[in-house]
């Protein structure tokens, strides 16, 4: 276009681009993004997959010097391989029709390849059982959380000992207010330690919590393990 404003009546091609279709399951809806112009521009989709895209001027549209068309969709590979665009034998260009006048008319043509490769998924090491761990849970339930936060406490150190199933860790479950009382000792079965973490009786009561001699007190228990 040079310096000049590329002007666009109603229905006239922007971009005409004929997609690969081998190797390509599913195209997504293409997206429009404009900088700089005037008017609206719209995408519509045709052919086997919808595998040839046109996009024109909705109306009287105009693109001036430094203004910019984006236009994006998802592409969903069938196979490993080269997306090559345009696909063999076909085209894809700006201003397919030259309808706008320009200065370079030898720079509309549009390429590119994509290459779809495999890959391997490597799950984490399972934890042996020589690496068994001694955890103490500790759960503050005085007045300083609320009873939400006790039970989401609750909820995130079941999910936290499951995680440890299979392996010989033992965990202790203790709670503290003013004073600490242990409801499980140190044991390897996951269930024992939940219905601690889950008894009734763990629930959040109206005193204030004193941290230095909870930890003592739970301190001392584990150190006779």
């Amino acid at each position: 276009m040079g310096q000049g404003t590329a002007s666009f009546v109603d229905n006239q091609n922007v971009l005409w681009d004929e997609r690969p279709s081998t190797g390509v399951s599913a195209y997504g809806t293409p997206t429009i993004t404009t900088s700089g112009t005037t008017g609206t521009f719209d995408c519509s989709v045709s052919g086997t997959s919808n595998r040839d895209i046109v996009c024109e001027a909705n109306g009287a549209a105009t693109m001036p010097p430094g203004s910019y068309i984006d236009i994006a969709y998802t592409v969903t590979p069938s196979a490993t391989g080269t997306l090559s665009n345009p696909r063999n034998g076909e085209s894809c260009s700006a201003d397919d029709g030259g309808v706008i006048s320009e200065s370079n008319e030898g720079n509309n043509n549009c390429a590119n390849s994509v290459t779809v490769a495999t890959y391997t998924v490597t799950p984490n090491p399972s934890l042996g059982q020589a690496c068994g761990l001694d955890i103490a849970l500790i759960v503050d339930n005085s007045t300083s959380i609320s009873e939400s936060e006790l039970n989401t406490m609750k909820s995130a150190m079941t999910a936290f000992t499951s995680a440890f199933a299979g392996t010989p860790t033992e965990f202790s479950v203790s709670r503290f207010a003013t004073t600490a009382t242990v409801l499980q000792g140190f044991t390897a079965n996951l269930t024992d330690v939940n219905n601690a973490i889950n008894d009734e009786t763990f629930q959040r009561i109206k005193v204030f919590s004193k941290i230095k001699a909870a930890i003592h007190t739970i301190n001392s228990y584990s150190l006779r393990k």
